[in-house]
């Protein structure tokens, strides 16, 4: 036990609902951010670094409703095709 009584021992994790309704619970991996892409919904990680890519800000500002306004607030879901998304991902890691 620490100073203030807690464990050291618990290990967090991030988890994130899929969906209330048959709470299914998705990990992430730490560093890394879960993107659906494509009208199928592939489910990409995504490393955090990449956010700051300038094609991959301009896909997030695409499929964001309100330009002015951008607040994600549940998973990102991005409109492109899979195959694009591939080649921005290889982009990416060469940014």
């Amino acid at each position: 036990m620490g100073k203030l009584g807690l464990s050291h021992s618990k290990k967090y994790s991030y988890k994130r609902l899929v969906s209330v309704e048959n709470a299914k619970i998705v990990q992430v991996r730490k560093g890394f951010v879960p993107v659906y892409v494509g009208k199928e919904g592939k489910r990409y990680e995504v490393p955090v670094k990449y956010l700051s890519y300038p094609t991959f800000q301009a896909l997030i500002r695409q499929s964001v409703a309100d330009a002015l306004e951008i607040k994600i607030e549940g998973p990102i879901v991005l409109p492109c095709k899979t195959e694009i998304f591939d080649q921005i991902l290889k982009l990416a890691k060469e940014y």
